[in-house]
C-alpha cells in the first residue's frame, strides 16, 4: 500500500426517537457533498484500489454514493463492523490487513477515530476531519504499527458543501 485516503462519512441526520446512532442516515446535503467529492476525485484521477468502511448506515451510504460518482464497482468495498465505535487501533488493524498490491486504500469512518488515525500516522494531531472531508496520506513505509511516523499528510479534500 502506498497511500491512504481517510474519509469521514457525509453529513448525517439527527438521531430520531427510537433510532439508534448506528441507523442514522445521510442528509440530502450530505449525499450531495459526497457525490461532489466523488466527482472531484474522479476528475483528479484519484481512484481507490480498495475501500474499507464502517458498517453503519451513514458510512455505507457514503461509500456507495462515492462509488456511483466515481464510476467504480462497489465490489471494491468491504464493510467492517469493528470500525463502528472502533478506536484508532481498530482502524490501524483493518488497514494493516491490506497487502502491497493495493496502491490507494480508502477508509470511510467516524470521528474522533478517523481523525486520530491521521495524527497517529502523520504526527499531525491537530487535523480534525469535518463531515464529508478526507485526508490523503502518502505512506513512507507499510509498517503501520511502527512509531512514531509512517506517513505524510499530502492534503485535505473537501468537504464539498453548499
Amino acid at each position: 500500500m502506498h497511500s491512504l485516503l481517510l474519509l469521514r462519512h457525509g453529513e448525517s441526520a439527527d438521531k430520531q426517537a427510537n433510532q439508534t446512532d448506528f441507523d442514522r442516515s445521510l442528509t440530502i446535503r450530505g449525499r450531495e457533498s459526497i457525490h461532489r467529492l466523488g466527482l472531484h476525485l474522479k476528475e483528479k484521477n484519484i481512484f481507490p484500489d480498495g475501500i474499507i468502511s464502517s458498517n453503519s448506515i451513514r458510512t455505507i451510504q457514503t461509500t456507495l454514493e462515492l462509488c456511483v460518482a466515481m464510476g467504480i464497482s462497489e465490489s471494491v468495498a468491504r464493510f467492517e463492523p469493528s470500525l463502528y465505535n472502533g478506536q484508532d487501533e481498530d482502524y490501524i488493524k483493518c488497514i494493516s490487513g491490506f497487502n502491497d498490491s493495493v496502491g490507494l486504500l480508502m477508509v470511510v469512518g467516524h470521528n474522533p477515530s478517523i481523525s486520530s488515525v491521521i495524527g497517529r500516522l502523520t504526527d499531525q494531531y491537530s487535523q480534525v476531519l469535518h463531515a464529508g472531508q478526507s485526508a490523503l496520506i502518502e505512506l513512507i513505509h507499510n509498517d503501520l504499527r511502527s512509531e512514531p511516523l509512517v506517513g505524510k499528510l499530502i492534503h485535505l479534500i473537501g468537504p464539498f458543501m453548499k
